[in-house]
């Protein structure tokens, strides 16, 4: 599965949200450069990821979860991490 990253800028810093898997779900975080900027990660776990995509009104969590983060770093609901 390859996930677009989504990328962003704020006070100068160039961000990137990024989506990476891991055994039974998928993790998002932001990060600039190789370096993970914030101190946890939002994540769905592929079943769930996998019904809302299935439903009437299908919803792509993976997707949904990542604006949330950039969306999140900024309105300043998340304070990045110095690097």
């Amino acid at each position: 599965m390859n996930i677009e990253p989504i990328p962003f800028e704020i006070q100068g810093r160039k961000l990137e949200v990024r989506a990476f898997l891991k055994v039974d779900s998928v993790k998002v975080a932001v990060f600039e450069g190789d370096k993970q900027v914030i101190p946890f990660n939002y994540s769905v776990s592929y079943e769930t990821a996998a019904d809302a995509s299935m439903q009437k009104f299908s919803i792509n969590l993976i997707r949904s979860l990542m604006e949330t983060a950039k969306t999140d770093v900024e309105n300043g609901l998340v304070i990045l991490t110095n690097i």
